[in-house]
C-alpha cells in the first residue's frame, strides 16, 4: 500500500508541475499593445480687464479739481503675459504590439494603449478671474453732495453739486494737513491720528469717484492646445482684441497671436528597417526631435522656449537578443 500511496502522489506532483510550466510559457506569449507618444504645446495666455466708469461730475474735474477725467464708459483689455509648455499624449495613429513584456517592459518603448484616450481639453478659451482691484470704489452719490437747500426749497443743479463736491475735497485736505502738522486736535496722537487720517482719506477717495469715475481691474487666464504636424511650421492659437479680449482663432474682429514652432532637424532616422534576423524581441522607439517655439503678438515676442516633439522625430526598431 505504501508503494502505490508513493506511485500516486509521484504522478500528481508531475501533472502540477507540467500546468504550471504550461501557465508561464503562456503568460510570456501574452501580446502587449502600446503607442508611439507625440507633443501638445498648452499655450497659456494672461489678460487684465480693466472696467472704467465715468463720475457724474466728470466733465466739471478740470473746472474744479484740474485734473482731466473719463468721460465716457470703456473696457479695456490688455495682454499682461504668455508662455508655452510641451506635454506627451498618446498617437493613436502609431500602435504596436509588444510580444514579450516581460523581456522589455512597455513603459519603455511606448504608452500603454489605454493612454490613447487623451484627457479632453476645452474647445474655446477658459477664463478665471483671478483678482480684482478697485482704484476708486463707486460709492454712488453722496447724499450730502445731493442735499436740498430748505431755505430755498430749490434743488441745486449739476454744477452747484459739483462744487460742493470740490469744496469737500479741498476741505478735508486742509484738515488733514492740520491734523498731521498739529495745527488742529492737539489731543489727537497716536492710534486714533492714523483712524482719523483714515477716514479722511476715504471720504476724499468717495468725493473723487464723483469727478474721475471707478476703474475695475480683473485678471483672466486662457488656455489653448496645439499639435504640431509634420510640414507646418505656424499656428493661431486665438485671437486678442483691445476691444473685447481673447476671442476664437476664426474670429477675425481680433489680432491673432501667432505660435512658430520650427523643427531643429537634430535627429536622424534609421538607415532601415532592422529584420528581426534573430531570436528575440522587436520594439519600437519613437524619438523626438527639438523645435524652437515662439510665440507673438502685433510681432511682439510674448514667449520663446525648445520644447522636444515627438512627431518630428523619428521611430527606430530595436532588437533585444533572446537567450
Amino acid at each position: 500500500m505504501k508503494t502505490i500511496f508513493l506511485t500516486l502522489c509521484c504522478a500528481i506532483l508531475c501533472i502540477c508541475s507540467a500546468t504550471t510550466v504550461q501557465a508561464q510559457s503562456t503568460a510570456c506569449k501574452i501580446d502587449a499593445p502600446y503607442v508611439m507618444p507625440k507633443t501638445a504645446i498648452k499655450v497659456t495666455v494672461t489678460v487684465q480687464k480693466e472696467e472704467i466708469k465715468k463720475g457724474p461730475y466728470a466733465k466739471f474735474a478740470q473746472q474744479y479739481l484740474g485734473v482731466d477725467a473719463p468721460l465716457n464708459d470703456k473696457t479695456v483689455y490688455t495682454i499682461t503675459g504668455a508662455q508655452m509648455k510641451g506635454y506627451d499624449e498618446a498617437d493613436p495613429s502609431n500602435i504596436y504590439i509588444l510580444n514579450n513584456p516581460a523581456a522589455v517592459p512597455v513603459e519603455w518603448a511606448g504608452k500603454q494603449l489605454k493612454a490613447v484616450d487623451a484627457p479632453a481639453r476645452p474647445a474655446g478659451p477658459r477664463g478665471r478671474e483671478q483678482t480684482n482691484n478697485m482704484l476708486f470704489e463707486d460709492m454712488g452719490i453722496d447724499p450730502i453732495v445731493y442735499s436740498v437747500d430748505r431755505s430755498s426749497a430749490r434743488e441745486k443743479s449739476l454744477e452747484e453739486m459739483a462744487s460742493s463736491a470740490a469744496n469737500a475735497i479741498f476741505t478735508l485736505r486742509k484738515r488733514r494737513f492740520d491734523l498731521i502738522t498739529g495745527e488742529m486736535g492737539e489731543n489727537v496722537f497716536g492710534e486714533g491720528l492714523k483712524a482719523a487720517i483714515a477716514e479722511m482719506n476715504r471720504l476724499e477717495n468717495e468725493y473723487l469717484a464723483l469727478f474721475l469715475g471707478s476703474k475695475k481691474t480683473t485678471t483672466h487666464t486662457y488656455e489653448f492646445d496645439v499639435v504640431p504636424q509634420n510640414g507646418q511650421n505656424n499656428y493661431v492659437p486665438c485671437r486678442f482684441s483691445a476691444a473685447v479680449g481673447i476671442v476664437d482663432a476664426g474670429d477675425v474682429s481680433g489680432e491673432p497671436l501667432l505660435l512658430t514652432v520650427t523643427p531643429e532637424g537634430g535627429v536622424k532616422g534609421s538607415s532601415g528597417e532592422e529584420k528581426a534576423t534573430t531570436k528575440g524581441v522587436v520594439t519600437h522607439y519613437r524619438i523626438a526631435d527639438m523645435a524652437a517655439c515662439k510665440l507673438f503678438f502685433n510681432n511682439e515676442l510674448l514667449d520663446s522656449k525648445r520644447i522636444p516633439v515627438y512627431q518630428f522625430g523619428t521611430t527606430v526598431t530595436v532588437i533585444t537578443p533572446g537567450k
